[in-house]
């Protein structure tokens, strides 16, 4: 795969209109800065108060309300967003997916976080390799 069908991938999510002025593409310094600390940054979204949910290559790096920077597998992405779904009974009102030690990834809302949910569903599948 390459940045070309990611990125008409994005398009087709509605992912960067969603996440309106949020939305960081692949030139933007936020991901350019994590690819620099040896991150496989694609893209994602930030907030003003620097609180960010980027999708890379293999993984989801977040960074939590208290400032901890993370990493998760897709596989772990993708259980915390059924359980939490689940938990908030569909609820459209999802700002924040949880884990188990309550650390929170911020995913704007749900509409967002399906997105997210639908590309990483690519990504995993065609475990993605920059070209």
């Amino acid at each position: 795969m390459n940045m070309t069908i990611l990125e008409a991938r994005i398009r087709r999510s509605s992912l960067d209109t969603l996440a309106e002025d949020m939305y960081r593409d692949f030139s933007s310094k936020l991901i350019q800065d994590l690819r620099k600390e040896g991150k496989a940054a694609l893209f994602g979204i930030e907030k003003e108060n620097e609180t960010y949910t980027v999708i890379g290559e293999n993984s989801v790096y977040y960074i939590t309300d208290s400032k901890i920077e993370k990493e998760i597998s897709f596989e772990k992405f993708q259980d915390l967003f059924k359980s939490n779904l689940l938990q908030q009974e569909k609820s459209f009102e999802i700002e924040n997916i949880y884990d188990e030690r309550e650390d929170n990834i911020w995913v704007k809302n749900v509409k967002v976080l399906c997105a997210f949910s639908n590309i990483i569903l690519l990504l995993s599948k065609n475990k993605f390799a920059m070209k």
